[in-house]
């Protein structure tokens, strides 16, 4: 089915719920982090509605499942694999990556747009 006929055939309240949080997404120019942070606010409560917290808790669940993967990749293999700069580090090329006196710690910095 194509999408414009499945979309056609949501209920208006599901509609209105995706456009609010749209509409709160690109006002706000929200990413990694914090888009997560929004979803998650309105799947706990901040909509009206069970069927409109079931929407944003589908949406709030599928946004994390890329940005726990990376979070895993980082905490058990030191790797930042971040190819949007959405993660809440980066990884500091300006380091010498000499294994003998650098800590894990130092390879890595706060991700500017973290900072909310």
């Amino acid at each position: 089915m194509p999408l414009h006929v499945y979309i056609a055939l949501l209920p208006r309240s599901t509609l209105e719920t995706l456009s609010g949080i749209t509409v709160d997404i690109v006002h706000r120019e929200l990413r990694g982090g914090a888009l997560l942070s929004l979803l998650h606010d309105k799947a706990v409560g901040q909509l009206d509605g069970a069927h409109a917290v079931d929407i944003a808790h589908h949406l709030a669940e599928a946004a994390a499942a890329p940005y726990f993967t990376m979070l895993e990749r980082w905490i058990y293999k030191g790797v930042v694999d971040d190819p949007f700069g959405e993660f809440m580090v980066r990884e500091d090329t300006t380091i010498q990556r000499d294994l003998a006196s650098k800590l894990y710690n130092d390879a890595y910095v706060r991700n500017a747009c973290m900072h909310a």
